[in-house]
């Protein structure tokens, strides 16, 4: 952190050797007047601090600015700067003094994490999933994600919050219990699938899974999951159960109920071939014949009933 200070009628700076290091010149090479201080200004800060030295002449209070510099050696560096403006008896300014410090390393990380955070909520639009994180400690669950749920973004984990109040009766119990049978354990994982009402107070089934971080002694102190919407693919997986159901029953009426008219159907047809029908007039056997057929064609019916449903 350097040090640094102007006298109001004067426009040369008195700069610490630590602030000589931030911008990167010597006392030899470089004479922190306002005219030359321009060149160490952003080009894209340029109005910025020209107004700001201003300003700070005129300020009534501690001023205090983050903005980019450009070193001796054309590096672009970060700093904080707080000005303190000391007045006479008048009210009229007699000098002003501040502090500087290179932030470069904290503004780059504050960029890789918001470009990062920006990359995460891309991932959480994408994937359409709920993601959450639990601290533990503070008993506070944070959620966030596009979803067709409805959920306080922040809130404390209790059983009576947001997201449990909407999961479906009969699966609340179980799985809050099986969550907190697992932040007990020394499982690192968990895993649940549970019904739960949407924004529509329809019922969606949902599976929710999470990592559990916990410290040396085994005690969770994060926990980060998530949420997927799993409606309509286990409504499709449903759909096709009962299709395979129906598949079977036709696939059992072709192979066992439609089977015997036609056995007799043909039994009969065999035996009038070979006049070897003595016991049974010539109408009788139509009958037969005809009542085989019409149960043969009622069975077609009931296979072309369900096929249709299938459709």
């Amino acid at each position: 952190m350097g040090y640094w200070r102007k006298d109001i009628n004067t426009s040369h700076f008195e700069w610490s050797e630590e602030t000589y290091g931030i911008y990167g010149y010597s006392k030899e090479s470089f004479t922190p007047t306002v005219d030359n201080l321009h060149v160490t200004f952003h080009p894209d800060e340029l109005e910025l601090m020209n107004e700001w030295l201003k300003n700070v002449i005129k300020a009534e209070d501690n001023i205090q600015l983050e903005h980019r510099i450009i070193t001796a050696d054309n590096q672009l560096r970060w700093v904080y700067q707080k000005v303190h403006v000391v007045k006479n008896s008048s009210g009229l300014t007699r000098y002003m003094e501040g502090t500087i410090q290179d932030i470069t390393e904290r503004k780059d990380f504050e960029q890789q994490l918001a470009l990062s955070n920006r990359r995460f909520q891309l991932a959480i639009h994408a994937s359409n999933q709920i993601i959450w994180d639990y601290d533990p400690n503070s008993g506070i669950i944070t959620r966030g994600g596009k979803s067709n749920f409805v959920f306080a973004e922040v809130e404390d984990y209790k059983h009576n919050n947001s997201w449990f109040e909407r999961i479906h009766p009969d699966d609340k119990e179980s799985s809050l219990k099986s969550f907190e049978q697992a932040m007990n354990s020394t499982d690192e994982v968990w895993q649940r699938e549970y019904r739960i009402l949407d924004k529509n107070n329809q019922v969606s089934y949902v599976i929710d899974r999470c990592a559990i971080l916990r410290d040396k002694t085994g005690k969770p102190i994060r926990v980060v999951g998530s949420v997927m919407d799993i409606t309509e693919s286990k409504l499709r997986m449903k759909k096709i159960e009962e299709q395979n159901k129906s598949l079977r029953e036709i696939a059992w009426i072709q192979s066992h109920v439609v089977r015997a008219p036609l056995a007799r159907l043909m039994g009969y047809v065999a035996l009038l071939n070979e006049n070897e029908v003595e016991s049974l007039s010539f109408d009788e056997i139509k009958k037969v014949i005809l009542d085989s057929a019409k149960e043969l064609d009622q069975i077609i019916g009931e296979i072309s009933n369900k096929t249709t449903e299938l459709k």
